[in-house]
């Protein structure tokens, strides 16, 4: 849901109609779309949204199981002004997906929010800040439910409990690759080694030194993971590249399903990214599902046999994060996906 005039309504509409608020079950904010959509037609301020009714209407949202605000500074460093936002709680919030002020203050709402949320499944917290800048929460919380993470910085894992970690997206941009030995501890001491873990990548290149040294420590620290996804903002697939790659993937010895996707602007060979799965399997013998480009394929009879993205991405568990494709750009900041959801979103 995005645009000033179309938030209005609808807060203005559950605090009118409280009994309409309580079917309201899953809520994203995503003011970017309708600007980007309609500015050249139709141009607004994003600073006109009224949060005040805003955090009033989110008050009346009982039923909440997933929020989820775009990667929109305005909304996050709102954080800092409307303190009462941190004493709102969602009873059944499984899903939370925001941005982290840079302020004290914010955080320590963010932290407010997560000790009252003990039962939060799956949170997705927007990169503003370095990977490995320590925080001073103030406020202790645990979220011992915790499965799926999606974010840039650590230090939100590092001060809750969870042992139950199954999940996570992390974007590496270039001058990171050869520093992610303490975001891989990290998610080393999230998880337990017995249950199979997946993993998404946000990468810039795929084929340097700095990536092979990154993956060679995340096999380290991480054997255990079953589903590795790499989305790099490369235009065409390079046969060199998948070999090399593939050398470094031999020492995942529990995957499952591998997918490496490229810029979706530009069509992939299906024959190169067939020679593709090919090279990966060899050096991958537990393999059972791998997607290169947009194609996906299965072992049938010991056999490679094309197989649908979508069914892909439900084995792998890919689909749970929920996101739509990432910017296909290079750059130092990429985040995770704009919506944490699509189903059911507002």
């Amino acid at each position: 849901m995005g645009g000033p005039h179309i938030i209005h309504c609808f807060c203005s509409d559950v605090i009118e109609h409280p009994a309409r608020a309580s079917l309201i079950k899953s809520l994203a904010f995503d003011p970017h779309y309708i600007l980007s959509l309609w500015q050249s037609f139709w141009p607004w301020d994003p600073e006109r949204l009224n949060y005040d009714l805003l955090f009033d209407s989110l008050k009346v949202l009982q039923n909440l199981q997933h929020l989820s605000f775009d990667n929109y500074r305005r909304y996050y460093s709102a954080l800092d002004e409307y303190s009462e936002f941190a004493s709102i709680t969602f009873p059944h919030l499984r899903r939370l997906a925001i941005g982290i002020p840079e302020s004290k203050s914010g955080r320590s709402t963010i932290a407010q929010l997560f000790s009252r949320h003990p039962r939060l499944t799956h949170v997705c917290l927007w990169p503003n800040h370095e990977p490995f800048e320590k925080w001073d929460f103030n406020v202790p919380y645990l979220l011992p439910n915790l499965r799926h993470y999606e974010g840039y910085n650590m230090a939100p894992l590092d001060a809750c409990c969870a042992r139950t970690l199954q999940a996570a997206r992390i974007p590496i941009p270039s001058w990171l690759t050869a520093s992610t030995v303490p975001i891989w501890e990290t998610l080393h001491s999230r998880t337990n080694k017995k249950l199979p873990f997946t993993l998404s990548i946000d990468l810039d290149l795929l084929n340097d030194d700095a990536m092979r040294s990154m993956l060679t420590s995340l096999s380290g620290e991480m054997p255990h993971i079953q589903c590795l996804q790499l989305r790099t903002c490369e235009d065409k697939i390079q046969i060199t590249a998948v070999q090399a790659l593939a050398e470094l993937l031999e020492h995942f010895g529990r995957m499952e399903y591998f997918e490496l996707t490229y810029n979706y602007y530009y069509e992939q060979d299906v024959k190169l990214c067939r020679q593709a799965v090919d090279i990966v399997a060899e050096t991958c013998p537990t393999l059972r599902e791998c997607c290169i480009g947009n194609q996906a394929w299965k072992t049938v009879n010991a056999q490679w046999v094309e197989y649908g993205r979508v069914a892909f991405e439900i084995d792998s568990g890919l689909s749970d994060f929920q996101g739509p494709r990432r910017r296909r750009y290079k750059s130092h900041s990429m985040a995770p996906t704009s919506q944490f959801w699509q189903s059911g979103a507002i």
